[in-house]
């Protein structure tokens, strides 16, 4: 409904809204900021009162994906990843990447990215240098596209979760392989969320599901 609101998470009423001039596509936060993707826009707000602090402009598309790691802003804008200082929002890379992003993650070691056909693993030190493909099958075929990630760090390994068009695919980063998969919606997975030991997961089928497991963490 082209608007932004801010909620009491304690009595579950409305604290503050303000209406937009274009939807938003994509929401993450930083210390002090939010961070809204919309078509071609990125606009950043002081977070506690949601006055308008900046607006990044001349973006080519869509912004699909969105992460805060530490001090960096990450946008995945079509089929690149644009890179910023989340403080002082300086430009400082950008990285192209196998198709258009739906939804990225950042670990203390590596970005992913979540596509149409895959997902492409790529090192934080060297984000524009050599890549893998993550697949669950021998061709991209047997992928389908990626429209949310989130992962765990438990028992000396990084788990990663990706919602698909038809299941959960649960990943270790470490040897770059999947391990399960969890298929109990039936429709497309819309957000996937990692918190105290369970996955939240939500889905076209009208329901949210509650996982847990050793491969969860």
């Amino acid at each position: 409904d082209k608007s932004l609101v801010q909620w009491d998470l304690t009595t579950y009423t409305v604290l503050r809204s303000t209406s937009l001039n274009k939807a938003i596509s994509k929401m993450t936060t930083s210390d002090n900021y939010l961070f809204t993707g919309s078509h071609k826009f990125i606009t950043v707000w002081h977070k506690d009162s949601l006055s308008k602090y900046s607006v990044m402009e001349e973006l080519s598309h869509w912004v699909r994906a969105l992460a805060v790691k530490e001090d960096r802003l990450y946008a995945g804008v079509h089929a690149s990843v644009m890179i910023w200082n989340a403080v002082s929002l300086e430009k400082l890379n950008s990285v192209e990447v196998g198709g258009v992003i739906y939804s990225i993650v950042v670990t203390d070691q590596w970005m992913v990215c979540g596509t149409k056909e895959t997902l492409e693993m790529r090192s934080l030190r060297d984000p524009v240098g050599d890549y893998t493909l993550l697949s669950g099958g021998s061709t991209r075929a047997d992928f389908s596209t990626v429209y949310c990630l989130d992962y765990t760090e438990s028992g000396g390994y990084t788990r990663l979760f990706s919602g698909n068009s038809d299941c959960i695919k649960v990943w270790n980063l470490d040897r770059k392989i999947q391990c399960q998969t969890l298929d109990r919606h039936q429709g497309t997975i819309a957000c996937v969320s990692v918190l105290k030991g369970k996955l939240y997961s939500g889905g076209y089928d009208h329901t949210v599901k509650v996982w847990r497991g050793s491969k969860i963490g």
